[in-house]
């Protein structure tokens, strides 16, 4: 091929230039090799069967910082979850002052009782990380079409200026 190795792109280009590339000569970087590996988890959570019960499960608060987000992960990847981040924003501190976070995850698994279970444990969870500061709110498959709904009706009636 044309393309030349890394190491030899590092003397032709800035350092910053060489470390920002992601691929070369049709091959990931090592330092972007990641990107495979989440793109093999990616399709794999693509092959989850729609049509499994689920839960969405919204987090508001410390997450990151209080190390509860990880927690709620562990207990997910416990009992054999299927989950994805439906939407996750993270503020940055304002004033010092670190401001909460906001997280929905799309929980799926092969029983009810399983969904079940981990609302009850991360319920739990919340209330004992007190420094999370945190609350949580459950939704199942059917209120899930309903918050979307109202969801879409709150930004429908927002004016822009």
């Amino acid at each position: 091929g044309g393309g030349k190795e890394l190491s030899k792109l590092g003397k032709e280009l800035p350092v910053e230039l060489a470390n920002a590339c992601i691929s070369n000569q049709g091959h990931l970087t090592p330092a972007f090799e990641y990107i495979g590996e989440l793109m093999k988890k990616r399709t794999h959570a693509g092959d989850v069967d729609i049509h499994l019960p689920h839960i969405l499960i919204e987090l508001r608060g410390h997450l990151f910082d209080s190390g509860l987000i990880n927690q709620v992960l562990d207990i997910l990847e416990h009992h054999d979850c299927h989950f994805n981040f439906q939407e996750c924003t993270v503020s940055r501190k304002v004033g010092g002052v670190p401001e909460k976070s906001n997280a929905l995850l799309r929980v799926s698994a092969n029983d009810v009782s399983i969904l079940d279970n981990v609302k009850a444990k991360v319920r739990s969870l919340v209330d004992l990380i007190v420094a999370a500061e945190a609350s949580v709110d459950c939704f199942d498959g059917a209120a899930e079409s309903e918050r979307a709904k109202k969801g879409k009706a709150k930004k429908m009636s927002g004016a822009v200026v």
